[in-house]
């Protein structure tokens, strides 16, 4: 198994490593064009690179085929880039960019081939990471403290603590379905039903 970092010198510089000996196997050195050192986010097989650069005094976000050593695609993006991840499954890429106006961001999603451009939307938020993963449930069962849709014995045990304690639920946010900071006698009550009854 291998893993792939990058270093900022006169352009990038891709460098694979072996995990076993932590020996450079080799390198791949990309051309001085304005290609940003980060943000770089990966395909979930490890088969393609994503990262922005600056292309004719354009912002592009590249894919780079790893086991090819070259560019096989790009699309524009907009301002400066902040962040990038890729989806789980690999079939979308989502770059975060810094806006005009203070405090937002530009949202962008493409295909995992760069050649379709699916959503752009502005969005507020000061400091933003975008981390690949499950949606979470935004509306959770009381006392799912993992939104996995399973009420545990395990979190019911955390939403009763969190009760007994008089602090705020941070053990479980679930477990506060008002949201008002403070578990209820009724909110601990709806954890055991959804535990024995199975979560709606």
């Amino acid at each position: 198994m291998r893993s792939f970092t990058s270093v900022f010198r006169v352009g990038i510089e891709l460098l694979r490593f072996g995990l076993t000996d932590f020996r450079v196997v080799d390198e791949l050195r990309l051309p001085p064009s304005g290609v940003a050192s980060r943000p770089l986010a990966s395909a979930p097989n490890g088969a393609t690179l994503y990262f922005p650069m600056v292309a004719d005094g354009e912002c592009r976000v590249a894919a780079l085929a790893v086991g090819e050593d070259r560019i096989v695609a790009t699309a524009p993006c907009i301002g400066l880039m902040g962040t990038i991840a890729v989806e789980p499954e690999g079939t979308w890429v989502v770059a975060a960019s810094y806006a005009d106006q203070l405090g937002t961001h530009l949202l962008t999603v493409w295909d995992a081939e760069l050649t379709t451009q699916i959503a752009l939307r502005q969005v507020r938020g000061g400091l933003f990471v975008l981390v690949p993963g499950a949606c979470l449930d935004v509306d959770p069962c009381p006392a799912d403290c993992n939104g996995d849709g399973v009420v545990s014995v395990n979190e019911v045990v955390r939403a009763v603590r969190s009760a007994l304690a008089g602090t705020e639920p941070l053990d479980c946010f679930a477990a506060d379905s008002t949201g008002d900071d403070r578990v209820t006698v009724d909110e601990r009550v709806a954890a055991v039903e959804d535990l024995l009854q199975g979560c709606n």
